[in-house]
């Protein structure tokens, strides 16, 4: 019989299992671990420094069409979180200097 989610389940501690979801779970939280610090400052260091499309596009005075097409083509990185598409000011920064020198008139 299948037990459901009404069923109680008892575990004993001759269970040859016993502590096998604890185990597994300490072996995958090292190993996520790991490769956070292997990727290194590849990832934030904190989502909440994070904003959202359209906060990036009331940000730099922009639509959001015009943002997601920016990501599309590479101009603005960000990265996608859970389902939500996240970008880092300081991206957003760097990019709106960049735009400031570019619309400046060159010296002759």
């Amino acid at each position: 019989m299948v037990p459901n989610q009404h069923d109680q389940v008892h575990v004993s501690s001759a269970d040859p299992f016993h502590g096998l979801a604890e185990a597994i779970s300490n072996v995958v939280r090292h190993a996520v671990h790991e490769a956070l610090v292997e990727m290194g400052s590849k990832l934030p260091s904190d989502t909440a420094t994070l904003v959202s499309v359209p906060e990036a596009a009331q940000r730099l005075g922009l639509g959001k069409t015009k943002v997601n097409e920016l990501i599309a083509c590479g101009a603005l990185p960000s990265r996608i979180i859970g389902k939500r598409r996240l970008l880092r000011p300081v991206d957003l920064e760097a990019f709106a200097a960049i735009q400031d020198g570019a619309d400046r008139p060159r010296p002759s």
